[in-house]
């Protein structure tokens, strides 16, 4: 037998399942969940203002809506999920 040659045991062998539930739970576990929330808002200080549409990204509702009511009266108009980007280390 030649020393090159490696033997495959069950302690190194990784399957496609494997690699699923290993992303899957570092998603889970370390990736925030991030919404877009839709608002038809008007500016607060603008009398001529036109209703536009607004897009805040955010981890709920109410923080959402903390956001945007500095600046604006806003009506809810959706909640989209934004997906999560990964960066190389």
């Amino acid at each position: 037998m030649n020393n090159t040659s490696r033997v495959l045991t069950q302690k190194n062998i990784i399957s496609p399942t494997t690699i699923i539930v290993n992303e899957l739970n570092y998603d889970n576990a370390v990736l925030p969940v991030e919404y877009k929330f839709l608002f038809l808002a008007v500016l607060r200080a603008d009398i001529q203002a036109k209703p536009h549409r607004e897009e805040i990204r955010a981890p709920s509702y109410s923080a959402a809506k903390m956001i945007i009511a500095r600046h604006h009266i806003a009506a809810y108009a959706g909640r989209v999920p934004v997906k999560a980007r990964h960066y190389a280390s």
